[in-house]
């Protein structure tokens, strides 16, 4: 059976997840449990700065996109919110 053009594109989607989505925040838990200082920036903070100074980067912009995906975001934000968080 041939595979069509958009299931050609979800299992490109799935494997950018695996490949590099799951890893950059594999490696972002791992740098917190090594005790390595890390960093939320926005995107278009200059990260070579971080970098240069061992300073792991994460954009939290990415988190918010992952949360959607996944149909947590509403969660979340109520918990935010009962911690004091403004909407």
């Amino acid at each position: 059976m041939a595979v069509t053009g958009l299931e050609r594109r979800l299992q490109t989607t799935k494997g950018f997840y695996r490949n590099y989505v799951k890893r950059f925040y594999e490696d972002a838990h791992k740098a917190k449990s090594e005790r390595k200082p890390v960093a939320w920036v926005v995107s278009t903070f200059p990260v070579e700065m971080l970098l240069a100074a061992n300073v792991f980067p994460v954009w939290p912009e990415n988190y918010a996109s992952l949360c959607a995906a996944r149909q947590v975001s509403v969660k979340l934000c109520e918990i935010a919110e009962s911690k004091g968080f403004s909407k």
